[in-house]
This record gives C-alpha cells, structure tokens and sequence, in this order.
C-alpha cells in the first residue's frame, strides 16, 4: 500500500507503516492507497487522525474514510482496550456507536496503541443545535442516556476496586469523594473551598446512592454525532461506574452552554419521563460535580502543576476558557448561595 504526497500529521516512517497495515486491514480493496492522513482533535491523552483511502474492486475506484485514535500517556493501552470493548459492547444494547475496525495493541506501527474506526459525516449534534434549535433533540438526547444507565454494567466492566454505588451501603460512595476532595484542598491549600466543602458534608446524607450505572461522564452535543436520523456517541474514554446523577448533572450543564440554560428543567423532566421515574436530590449531585471541576480549575491554576488536556493553559483559563468554567461556577453558586474567592477573581 503506499500513501499520497498529501498525507500529514505523522512522521513518514509511521504513516508507510500504518499504510501497510490498512492494506493488511483492507484487503478487500486492491492497490489501495493511504491519500490523506490529517489530524483534526483529541482529548484527554488522545490524538484523532481522519483517514481517505481509495482502492479499487471489481475494476472500479472505492474511496473509504475512517478516524484512528491514537492513545498515549500513562495506561495507554489499557484505556484503548476499555474504549474498544465499551464501544463495541453497548451497541448489544441499543446504543450507536461508530463501527470500531481493529484494536491495534501493537507498537511497532506508531508507538501507540490505535483504534481504527468508521468516519460519520454530518457533524455533530452541537451543531444542529446552533443552526437549528434543539426542539425534539432534548428527548431524544434524554433517551439515550436512560439506555446508557441502564445497560447491565457488570457486562462491560469490572467492579470498581474502591467504594461505587449500592444500596447496602448507601453513603460509603459520598463520603469516598468528599474525602478525595478534602485531601485535595489540603494538599494545595485551598482554604476558599471550606465554606462550600461544609455545605456538602452537612447535606451528605442527600448523596445516597442510587444503583451503581454505567455512565459516559461526558455526554454532550459535541460527542453525540448524527446518521440518518440516528444519536451516534462518541468518546467514552471517561466512561466508569459510578451514580447516574453525577452524569446527567454534567450533561446538563453542558446542553445548557450549547442550548440554553432555560433547556435543564426540559432535560430533567425528559430523563425522568424516558426512566420512568423522579431523579432524586439531583440539586446536591449537581453541587458536588461541579465543586469537583472548580477543584480542579483550581488545581491547574497552581503553577507546579501540568494541565494534562491539550489546549487548556493557565492563560487560556482566565481568557477565553474562562467561560467554561463560569457556567458550572454559577450553577453552582445558585444552589448553595456560597462564593468561592479562587474562581470569583479569574
């Protein structure tokens, strides 16, 4: 297989080699060729790459386009295995995923382990509700997340080593965060967290848990793709067990950025009509997710530590990203009525 002059993003040496291994993934195509190799985005230790390939079969040219996600950093291979078996095993339940081709563990091909999977043109749903306004999307969107919760998790995978949500011990998963977030105002003296800290110790009995659930922990417009009609989700690399609440508060927040804030109530009461019954104590599960990413802005702010998310700089949290951060810190604020002097001078 060879590849053409326009192929970016990669070293020369990494792209014949993936390109002969797409030859070897392919081989339904003749004399195909690696056209286009182009890096469009990423996440949380991950690089996407779009692939055009062209062959031919039966005498007549076949253009193919696929995405590779390239996993690097720390548990690499790990975290590619476990995005590679959730997003071929919630499809068994439902749930559209893109067609995952080839798990690639081997790292003589480029250094990393690579999933190669099918490309979805059409955009996303973020984009759809800018253009066109979110008016039947809010259920759907709703609907799709009911079936993520309720997908038999133990399917998938294994059980957390540390406290996750049961009903035989309904406050050991609270109080394990509430720990984990104490440890981190003290390790980084974040003294201005105490008042909002007391607020969710004193109500922690409001963080029962509910039914340990698989949950994506970032479903919003910009991982949900559209096919034919069709809610395709992407990027599950954060995807653990864990309280539904903890996840339905982010997506809110962020359809909310996207769609407008006066969308939550419609979102709230459609999870509720598609899992058939009330969300509990959803208000505490909304303050202690977003403490927890104000926690972390905080963190990143500290000058000794490594922002790990590409893109996201010191600089880029009190400019232009500084949005992201505001929209949960007033979500925030709304419900325990408390300032936090940290985020309030950014």
């Amino acid at each position: 297989m060879t590849f053409g002059p326009t192929s970016a993003g990669l070293g020369d040496l990494a792209r014949e080699k993936l390109a002969e291994f797409l030859g070897r993934q392919y081989p339904e195509l003749d004399n195909p060729e690696l056209l286009d190799l182009t890096e469009f985005g990423g996440g949380w230790e991950t690089d996407l790459y779009h692939l055009k390939l062209a062959g031919t079969r039966n005498g007549e040219t076949v253009p193919m386009e696929l995405v590779l996600r390239l996993y690097k950093g720390t548990d690499s291979l790990e975290k590619a295995r476990k995005e590679f078996s959730l997003m071929t095993g919630v499809t068994r339940f439902g749930i559209a995923t893109p067609r995952v081709d080839a798990l690639v563990e081997d790292r003589s091909i480029l250094e990393h382990p690579f999933l190669v999977m099918e490309h979805i043109p059409g955009g996303t749903l973020e984009m759809f509700i800018r253009g066109e306004g979110p008016s039947g999307w809010v259920d759907q969107s709703m609907r799709v997340l009911v079936r993520i919760h309720a997908i038999p998790w133990e399917e998938l995978l294994p059980k957390p080593g540390g406290p996750f949500p049961n009903s035989e011990e309904p406050l050991a998963f609270i109080r394990s965060i509430l720990l984990e977030m104490d440890q981190t105002t003290d390790r980084y003296g974040l003294t201005d967290f105490d008042p909002t800290m007391d607020w969710l110790h004193e109500r922690a009995s409001l963080g029962a848990a509910a039914e340990p659930a698989l949950v994506h922990n970032d479903f919003h417009p910009q991982n949900i793709l559209l096919k034919q009609g069709e809610m395709v989700v992407i990027d599950w690399s954060f995807a653990e067990i864990s309280d539904y609440r903890m996840d339905l508060a982010w997506s809110t927040l962020q359809f909310g950025v996207m769609a407008g804030d006066e969308h939550r109530s419609a979102m709230l009461e459609a999870y509720e009509r598609a899992a058939g019954s009330p969300i509990e104590n959803f208000e505490y599960f909304e303050a202690l997710k977003f403490t927890m990413r104000m926690l972390t802005i905080a963190t990143w702010l500290d000058e000794s530590v490594e922002i790990p998310v590409p893109g996201i700089t010191r600089q880029a949290i009190r400019g232009d990203y500084k949005q992201h951060v505001l929209n949960p810190y007033r979500r925030l604020k709304q419900i325990t009525g408390l300032e936090i002097r940290t985020i309030e001078e950014l």
